[in-house]
C-alpha cells in the first residue's frame, strides 16, 4: 500500500501541474462535501484523500492509488443532482478502496517480465524484425485477452461497491442507473476491445444489485434522496 500511495502522489502532482484546478466555488464545495460523505462509509477513512475539480470540458473522472480523485468540469456539468455526483464519486472511491490501481500495476509488471523472458529466449533464433513482430503480437494478445477483461472486471466491481457506498451515505441508488443511462451511449467498438463495460452492461449490473442497495438505503436514518439539483450549477 505504501508503494501505491507513493506512485499515486507522484501521478497526482503531475495531473495538477498539467491542469488548472477550479477552487473556492459552489461546485468545488459540493464536490468535496459529497465526496467526504462517501469516504465516511469506507474502511479507509484515514487515507490522505484529495478531491479536485479540473478545468476541462472532458467528460470524465478518475482515481489514483492512495485516495486522489479528480472530476473534470465537463463531467460535473452532466450531473443533474448530487445523488448522480455521489454515484460517480462512489465508483471512483471504490477503485481506491479495492486497490485496483495496485492490482493493475502488478499485472503490468508481470506482463512485462514475461515479454522480456520471451525476448531473451527468442534472441538469436529469429531475425530482429520477426522477433519484434512476435513480441508485438504477444503484447496485443495480453492486452485483449487479459488486461481489458481485468479492467472491465474492476469497473463492474467499482460500480457495485460504489452503489453500496452511496446508499450508505443516504443517496438514492436509482440515481446511479439514471446517470449511466443518460450519460452513456454504446461505444463504436466491441466490448471485448474496451477497458470499460458497455453502458447497457453497466446498467444491467447495477439493476442486479439494486435490491441490496435499496435495502441499505432504506436502513439509513437520514436519507438524502436525490439530493440537491445541479443542472443549473454555474462554475
Amino acid at each position: 500500500l505504501s508503494q501505491e500511495k507513493e506512485l499515486g502522489s507522484k501521478a497526482w502532482g503531475e495531473v495538477l501541474a498539467k491542469h488548472t484546478e477550479i477552487r473556492d466555488t459552489d461546485s468545488t464545495r459540493t464536490l468535496r462535501d459529497v465526496a467526504t460523505s462517501i469516504v465516511e462509509q469506507t474502511e479507509m477513512k484515514d487515507l490522505d484523500w484529495e478531491f479536485a475539480l479540473l478545468d476541462s470540458e472532458t467528460k470524465n473522472a478518475f482515481a489514483l492509488p492512495g485516495g486522489k480523485i479528480a472530476v473534470y468540469q465537463g463531467m460535473f456539468q452532466t450531473f443533474r443532482n448530487t445523488a448522480e455526483l455521489a454515484a460517480v464519486l462512489g465508483h471512483e472511491v471504490a477503485h481506491v478502496t479495492a486497490r485496483h490501481g495496485g492490482q493493475r500495476l502488478t499485472l503490468s509488471l508481470g506482463e512485462n517480465l514475461v515479454l522480456q523472458s520471451v525476448g531473451m529466449y527468442l534472441k538469436g533464433t529469429l531475425s530482429p524484425d520477426r522477433q519484434n513482430l512476435l513480441l508485438t503480437a504477444l503484447g496485443l494478445g495480453a492486452q485483449v485477452g487479459l488486461n481489458m477483461p481485468f479492467s472491465r472486471s474492476h469497473e463492474s466491481d467499482a460500480d457495485y461497491i460504489g452503489l453500496i457506498y452511496m446508499a450508505r451515505a443516504g443517496f438514492h441508488p436509482q440515481a446511479a442507473i439514471d446517470f449511466w443511462t443518460s450519460f452513456g451511449s454504446t461505444p463504436p467498438i466491441p466490448e471485448f476491445l474496451s477497458t470499460h463495460p458497455h453502458p447497457s452492461s453497466r446498467v444491467e449490473g447495477l439493476k442486479k444489485h439494486m435490491p441490496e442497495a435499496m435495502q441499505v438505503y432504506r436502513s439509513h436514518s437520514q436519507s438524502k434522496g436525490y439530493g440537491e439539483p445541479l443542472a443549473e450549477t454555474v462554475l
